[in-house]
């Protein structure tokens, strides 16, 4: 998820996962698909700040919006995934 916030460094999100034992392919997977999204935003707003200036509220608007829905999808999951793990009983 942090990948797709452009303002967090990579070396951050690159340190963090080596110490939290992410496995490689996971994590490949990830980085590339948070990735994408963010150099499709800069590509944008490098064109669009040439071409019309005006225009970067609405780039601005729509990357806000997809970055609620994937934070809504995030929840929903994380919830689904709380909601499979049953927990233990005691034995007495």
């Amino acid at each position: 998820m942090t990948r797709l916030v452009p303002v967090v460094p990579s070396i951050a999100v690159n340190i963090y996962s080596g110490l939290s034992r992410v496995r490689f392919m996971p994590y490949a997977v990830a980085s590339s698909a948070g990735k994408v999204p963010a150099m499709v935003l800069f590509a944008t707003i490098g064109t669009v700040a040439v071409t019309n200036p005006w225009d970067l509220f609405y780039v601005i608007a729509v990357y806000s919006i997809f970055l609620v829905l994937c934070y809504i999808v995030y929840k929903i999951f994380k919830s689904k995934a709380r909601a499979e793990i049953k927990p233990v009983r005691q034995v007495r």
